[in-house]
Protein backbone atom coordinates (compact mmCIF):
# COMPACT_ATOMS: atom_id res chain seq x y z
CA UNK A 1 0.00 0.00 0.00
CA UNK A 2 2.63 2.17 -0.71
CA UNK A 3 0.92 4.43 -3.34
CA UNK A 4 -0.63 7.82 -2.90
CA UNK A 5 -4.59 7.53 -2.90
CA UNK A 6 -6.05 10.45 -1.67
CA UNK A 7 -8.40 10.63 1.60
CA UNK A 8 -9.00 12.09 4.41
CA UNK A 9 -10.10 10.90 7.86
CA UNK A 10 -10.23 11.06 11.30
CA UNK A 11 -8.89 8.75 13.88
CA UNK A 12 -11.13 8.71 16.63
CA UNK A 13 -9.87 5.71 18.63
CA UNK A 14 -9.61 4.62 22.08
CA UNK A 15 -6.07 3.75 23.13
CA UNK A 16 -6.46 0.46 23.31
CA UNK A 17 -7.05 0.34 19.46
CA UNK A 18 -4.63 -1.93 17.30
CA UNK A 19 -3.14 -1.68 14.01
CA UNK A 20 -0.34 -3.87 12.49
CA UNK A 21 0.93 -2.80 9.34
CA UNK A 22 1.76 -5.93 7.42
CA UNK A 23 5.35 -6.28 5.21
CA UNK A 24 4.82 -8.94 2.72
CA UNK A 25 7.65 -10.36 0.06
CA UNK A 26 7.53 -9.35 -3.14
CA UNK A 27 7.46 -13.21 -3.97
CA UNK A 28 4.60 -13.61 -1.77
CA UNK A 29 2.72 -10.68 -3.55
CA UNK A 30 3.29 -11.81 -6.44
CA UNK A 31 1.99 -15.11 -5.83
CA UNK A 32 -1.10 -15.04 -3.24
CA UNK A 33 -3.28 -13.27 -1.11
CA UNK A 34 -1.76 -11.34 1.08
CA UNK A 35 -2.46 -9.11 4.25
CA UNK A 36 -1.57 -5.58 4.15
CA UNK A 37 -3.00 -4.50 7.61
CA UNK A 38 -5.18 -5.16 10.04
CA UNK A 39 -6.69 -4.40 13.64
CA UNK A 40 -9.12 -3.84 16.11
CA UNK A 41 -10.50 -0.73 16.69
CA UNK A 42 -11.87 1.08 19.25
CA UNK A 43 -13.60 4.09 17.51
CA UNK A 44 -15.47 6.90 19.08
CA UNK A 45 -17.88 9.58 17.42
CA UNK A 46 -15.68 11.27 15.13
CA UNK A 47 -14.19 8.29 13.76
CA UNK A 48 -14.43 8.18 9.81
CA UNK A 49 -12.39 7.23 6.41
CA UNK A 50 -13.58 8.86 3.45
CA UNK A 51 -11.25 7.68 0.53
CA UNK A 52 -11.96 8.77 -3.34
CA UNK A 53 -10.62 5.13 -4.45
CA UNK A 54 -7.50 3.72 -5.92
CA UNK A 55 -5.98 1.75 -3.43
CA UNK A 56 -5.20 -1.88 -4.39
CA UNK A 57 -6.76 -3.75 -1.84
CA UNK A 58 -10.01 -5.71 -0.44
CA UNK A 59 -11.04 -4.60 3.63
CA UNK A 60 -12.99 -6.69 5.30
CA UNK A 61 -14.68 -4.84 8.63
CA UNK A 62 -16.38 -6.70 11.24
CA UNK A 63 -18.91 -5.10 13.96
CA UNK A 64 -18.28 -6.69 17.64
CA UNK A 65 -20.28 -3.54 19.28
CA UNK A 66 -21.46 -0.43 19.14
CA UNK A 67 -22.70 0.62 15.41
CA UNK A 68 -20.95 1.81 11.57
CA UNK A 69 -22.41 3.13 8.51
CA UNK A 70 -20.73 2.59 5.07
CA UNK A 71 -21.45 4.68 2.00
CA UNK A 72 -20.54 2.56 -0.90
CA UNK A 73 -21.79 2.18 -4.44
CA UNK A 74 -24.78 4.45 -4.05
CA UNK A 75 -26.03 2.02 -0.95
CA UNK A 76 -25.63 3.00 2.75
CA UNK A 77 -25.65 0.20 5.00
CA UNK A 78 -26.24 0.57 9.20
CA UNK A 79 -23.39 -1.70 10.53
CA UNK A 80 -24.51 -3.57 13.75
CA UNK A 81 -22.92 -6.11 16.23
CA UNK A 82 -22.57 -9.19 14.40
CA UNK A 83 -22.41 -7.43 10.52
CA UNK A 84 -19.32 -7.06 8.15
CA UNK A 85 -18.78 -5.69 5.09
CA UNK A 86 -16.54 -6.39 1.98
CA UNK A 87 -15.32 -3.43 -0.20
CA UNK A 88 -13.03 -3.14 -2.98
CA UNK A 89 -10.94 -0.10 -1.91
CA UNK A 90 -10.37 0.61 -5.84
CA UNK A 91 -13.80 2.40 -5.24
CA UNK A 92 -14.81 5.39 -3.48
CA UNK A 93 -15.91 4.24 0.49
CA UNK A 94 -17.16 6.40 3.16
CA UNK A 95 -17.01 4.60 6.76
CA UNK A 96 -17.67 5.84 10.04
CA UNK A 97 -19.00 5.68 13.77
CA UNK A 98 -22.52 6.27 13.73
CA UNK A 99 -22.68 9.56 15.63
CA UNK A 100 -26.21 8.84 17.39
CA UNK A 101 -24.22 5.69 18.44
CA UNK A 102 -21.15 7.29 19.41
CA UNK A 103 -19.04 3.97 19.44
CA UNK A 104 -17.84 1.27 16.86
CA UNK A 105 -15.70 -1.43 18.06
CA UNK A 106 -14.47 -3.55 14.96
CA UNK A 107 -11.92 -5.88 13.52
CA UNK A 108 -10.88 -5.51 9.98
CA UNK A 109 -8.01 -6.51 7.41
CA UNK A 110 -6.97 -5.53 4.28
CA UNK A 111 -5.46 -7.54 2.06
CA UNK A 112 -4.63 -7.94 -1.35
CA UNK A 113 -3.16 -10.13 -4.45
CA UNK A 114 -3.97 -14.04 -5.80
CA UNK A 115 -7.21 -14.80 -6.09
CA UNK A 116 -8.49 -12.51 -3.75
CA UNK A 117 -10.47 -10.64 -6.63
CA UNK A 118 -12.57 -14.06 -7.25
CA UNK A 119 -13.73 -14.50 -3.49
CA UNK A 120 -14.76 -10.93 -3.89
CA UNK A 121 -16.60 -11.04 -6.71
CA UNK A 122 -18.43 -14.58 -6.00
CA UNK A 123 -19.35 -12.86 -2.09
CA UNK A 124 -21.11 -9.92 -4.00
CA UNK A 125 -22.91 -12.22 -6.37
CA UNK A 126 -24.15 -14.33 -3.62
CA UNK A 127 -25.23 -11.51 -1.64
CA UNK A 128 -27.67 -10.20 -4.18
CA UNK A 129 -24.94 -7.06 -4.78
CA UNK A 130 -25.00 -6.14 -1.16
CA UNK A 131 -21.67 -5.48 0.54
CA UNK A 132 -23.16 -6.43 3.93
CA UNK A 133 -23.96 -9.47 5.72
CA UNK A 134 -24.66 -10.44 8.78
CA UNK A 135 -22.87 -13.66 10.69
CA UNK A 136 -24.46 -15.12 13.79
CA UNK A 137 -22.50 -15.69 17.22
Amino acid sequence: MNEFVPFNYELDLSPNSVWIKAIPTPSTKDRFVYLQECGEFYSNSRHFTRRKGGLQSYLLEYTLAGEGVLEYEGQVYSLKAGDFFWIDCVQPQYYYTNPKVGSWHTIWAHFYGGNSEYYYEQFVALNNGKHKATLDN
